[in-house]
């Protein structure tokens, strides 16, 4: 018999996670995209995701790699980042899912998004965000 490992997901009852729109993971990067499906997923019921190690592994990616897709993720407004103390929490900003609330098939018209090339996310100061 194989047993399996599972993690799960507590949300207040007043919570609902907004559906995450496929024309958004369509034009991320696909390093951005699989970052973000998974800060999504593991995101809690206040909307945030640490950024740590475990989150790394689970990505299966280099630091660098998660480092940039987190920073596309910051450019484009669709996670934002507070540091307190060591360590790094990603908030996703719902609100931008309202601009990829268009019809699917005009998914092939728009431009994509780039894939950010410097990681200022670590210049941040503990209880600071990057939208302060």
């Amino acid at each position: 018999m194989v047993m399996e490992d599972k993690i799960t997901i507590q949300l207040d009852g007043d919570f609902k996670k907004k559906l995450l729109p496929m024309q958004l993971i369509g034009l991320l990067p696909p390093k951005a995209a699989k970052f973000f499906y998974m800060v999504y997923v593991l995101s809690k019921n206040n909307k945030k995701c640490f950024y740590s190690q475990n989150l790394l592994k689970l990505c299966h990616m280099s630091k660098d790699d998660c480092d940039i897709a987190l920073q596309t993720l910051i450019d484009n407004g669709i996670v934002n980042v507070i540091k307190n103390g060591g360590s790094y929490q990603c908030l996703i900003n719902y609100d931008k899912f309202e601009e990829f609330s268009y019809p699917f098939n005009d998914l092939a018209d728009k431009d994509e998004i780039k894939l950010s090339t410097d990681v200022t996310f670590r210049n941040i100061t503990d209880d600071s965000c990057l939208i302060d």
